[in-house]
């Protein structure tokens, strides 16, 4: 339903620009960060979270970059690796089953970090963004996309709505983004900016939210023959509750961006 064989993103798409159609606002969603990022040829990038591989197969073959692919999550690691094969980029991308929370890489060996709606899966951020610094090399950049809870004072009713939402998606409790540049800041980052693209991804979480109805129907009938689990089917349910929360103002998406000093 997100056409992860032909677009291999996860994330959502970045519909500006003339874009119509998902495909299109998920490459454009990878261009983005990577012009945000300056991203050349010279470049070592780190994908902290790649998911299936399509960003880190976009930046190889559109900037001529080598990139490092880091995942936890065995399985979407066996799909990126045919996807680096079937995209004749095995010279250019490197594939790491590990923690971006202690990558296992060298000291100052990377030159640009990409968290593409994963850095929200760390219960800690600052213990993210210290060992994003330690790999990072001086003048190094760093672009995060994620979702960031309003400021405001929320009912119980939406803390729940919030909770469910990040249980299913294994999501740690989503906090302000004042609070994530405060330890950007804290870790010793500078030259950080965010802006609020909530706008820019909405047709993306619309999508998600109509798709989830065909999801529960699926996953009804999987679980009638129990080849399904309760887990899968509050996913599919949190992929209609993200947009309800969006449209309450519960939360926003943010893309920051910064550098460690050179």
């Amino acid at each position: 339903m997100w056409n992860m064989d032909t677009d291999m993103a996860l994330h959502y798409g970045f519909w500006i620009g003339g874009v119509r159609n998902h495909s299109q606002a998920v490459a454009r969603m990878n261009q983005e960060l990577a012009d945000r990022l300056a991203v050349s040829s010279s470049d070592r990038v780190l994908d902290a979270g790649c998911g299936v591989g399509g960003t880190a197969i976009f930046l190889a073959k559109n900037y001529g970059c080598s990139v490092v692919g880091v995942n936890i999550v065995d399985r979407q690691l066996r799909i990126a690796a045919d996807n680096v094969r079937r995209h004749d980029a095995v010279d250019q991308v490197d594939l790491i089953c590990t923690s971006f929370l202690n990558l296992g890489l060298a000291d100052s060996s990377v030159s640009a970090i990409l968290y593409i709606e994963s850095a929200c899966h760390a219960q800690v951020p600052e213990q993210l963004l210290r060992e994003a610094y330690r790999v990072l090399r001086p003048g190094g950049r760093i672009a995060v996309t994620s979702y960031f809870r309003g400021d405001r004072m929320l009912t119980e009713r939406e803390e729940a709505f919030l909770r469910f939402w990040e249980e299913a998606w294994s999501m740690a409790p989503l906090i302000t983004v004042e609070s994530f540049l405060d330890a950007m800041q804290r870790v010793g980052f500078r030259n950080i900016s965010q802006r609020d693209e909530t706008r820019a991804i909405a047709p993306s979480a619309r999508r998600m939210y109509y798709l989830s109805y065909f999801g529960l129907a699926i996953k009804a009938v999987r679980r009638l023959w129990r080849r399904s689990t309760p887990k899968r089917f509050q996913n599919v349910r949190a992929a209609r509750i993200q947009d309800q929360a969006r449209r309450s103002g519960l939360w926003s998406y943010r893309i920051i961006v910064g550098q460690k000093e050179a």
